[in-house]
């Protein structure tokens, strides 16, 4: 929202009208408040609800990271070797609501670590992975400085170094940095981490088989290209010898 010249963000849910309950619990919810007023708006006749951040239904540890002397309580608490860090500021670098928040902790302005906020249900399995990871030859993996499960956060050290995605927009870029990317992800996936989910060949191939039907609605002038390429790639992975390997999730040049 542009409110006097300012952003304020926020974010909005629809219920559908039936789930009185939830917005019983939603009126009822503690908010923090802001340039608004109130931190939540709740409007059962129209069914929305509208959380004005930091105040987040699944992430309750964003309104205590937003306030500095909670913030600095906080991470005395969780980083004791890091005294560095105990009284910097917050900036986001990604959002999305009820799900996860990612924020740089910065020191007159230079970022020095990393804070990832989780639901409940995702904090144990990211940092189940995260201690399992080695660094490679190429492949550089921010260390884990300290965690609260209570509070669903993890504290990576900042990787310092340009975006991918800006190195490629120069005239001098070198395309010889992506093939060490390709070796990067190799190391990646010849790693042997134990307790990973396992996605069966199947899984990948129906993933695959849908993927390639909403590109063919979305560019019907190539369904049939699309229709091939899909084909071929499930055939191929339905033809893979048993055995498990890494992979990563989403992966991409920001």
């Amino acid at each position: 929202l542009d409110v006097n010249g300012a952003t304020v963000e926020c974010h909005a849910k629809a219920y559908r009208l039936a789930d009185a309950e939830k917005f019983a619990k939603a009126e009822r919810r503690a908010n923090v408040s802001g340039p608004l007023g109130e931190g939540r708006f709740v409007w059962p006749r129209l069914g929305i609800e509208v959380c004005i951040f930091p105040n987040d239904n699944k992430l309750a540890s964003l309104s205590l990271l937003t306030d500095a002397a909670r913030r600095e309580d906080f991470l005395k608490r969780h980083l004791p070797e890091q005294p560095a860090l105990w009284q910097s500021s917050i900036r986001t670098l990604a959002y999305k609501p009820e799900r996860r928040w990612v924020g740089a902790l910065e020191v007159t302005g230079a970022p020095l670590a990393v804070c990832k906020l989780y639901g409940d249900a995702a904090f144990e399995e990211v940092r189940s992975k995260s201690k399992h990871f080695t660094p490679g030859k190429v492949l550089r993996l921010a260390p884990l400085l300290g965690r609260s499960k209570g509070r669903g956060a993890l504290f990576f050290g900042w990787q310092p170094g340009q975006l991918l995605s800006q190195a490629m927009l120069e005239p001098s870029f070198d395309p010889a940095i992506l093939f060490r990317v390709g070796v990067a992800l190799a190391e990646l996936q010849q790693q042997s981490v134990p307790n990973l989910p396992v996605r069966p060949a199947a899984t990948e191939a129906r993933a695959l088989i849908k993927l390639g039907e909403f590109l063919e609605f979305l560019l019907p002038a190539e369904a049939a290209r699309i229709h091939n390429i899909a084909s071929r790639l499930v055939a191929s992975i339905s033809s893979l010898p048993p055995g498990n390997s890494v992979v990563h999730g989403d992966f991409y040049a920001k």
